[in-house]
């Protein structure tokens, strides 16, 4: 969860000293978690599951720390264990992550900073086209999230263009860095053909302090 991609790894001691925790995966868990459920059912050795911390014989052990680098091979995100009904909101609204990592890494704040092995990574726009349209049908929802930190302009165009030519009728809010490729007109109109009501802007802050 949040809690692991913001830790850094030599709080993770402390963290099993003073937390009720048995095993951690350290950033991303798609692999890493799997593997941990079948080793603790079956042979529980833990050495070789990159991203999991762990304590053996009281002491701290931190496997190698890798990243999913193939994310169209990632399947679309399941929500049928979720009662979506539940949620207090006029229409259905589902959160989606087409890309992971950081192609900017210089906010001194941000964990993604100190990361020197995480790149940035982005699924195809016939992928996330493809995420759109099956999440779209399988739960009855036109209305979307993008959870990446940042989309670039470029990717901001192919997007637009993908789902403009799918003939998807979806409406989306995302996140994005304001650089210079957004000034252009063109590229405005388009997200908004495309189904963009929303863009938040990441400005942190007016001061470089």
């Amino acid at each position: 969860g949040p809690f692991t991609s913001f830790l850094r790894v030599k709080h993770i001691s402390e963290v099993f000293k003073n937390e009720y925790l048995d095993y951690l995966v350290l950033g991303e868990a798609d692999i890493a978690l799997p593997q941990l459920i079948d080793e603790l059912e079956n042979g529980k050795k833990f050495e070789k599951i990159n991203n999991l911390c762990f304590l053996q014989n009281k002491r701290s052990v931190i496997n190698e720390q890798k990243f999913v680098q193939a994310l169209n091979e990632l399947p679309v995100p399941d929500f049928s264990q979720v009662d979506l009904n539940s949620y207090l909101v006029p229409e259905r609204i589902l959160p989606v992550q087409t890309s992971r990592g950081c192609i900017w890494k210089k906010c001194y704040f941000c964990p993604h900073k100190e990361n020197l092995k995480e790149t940035y990574r982005s699924c195809s726009v016939e992928k996330i086209v493809f995420m759109l349209k099956t999440l779209s049908e399988k739960y009855n929802c036109s209305r979307f999230s993008f959870q990446d930190e940042d989309i670039p302009p470029s990717k901001a165009l192919k997007l637009s263009e993908g789902i403009i030519s799918s003939c998807l009728k979806i409406n989306f809010a995302m996140l994005a860095r304001p650089v210079s490729g957004y000034n252009d007109t063109v590229l405005l109109k388009k997200l908004r053909k495309a189904g963009c009501t929303l863009i938040q802007w990441g400005v942190e802050s007016g001061s470089q302090k």
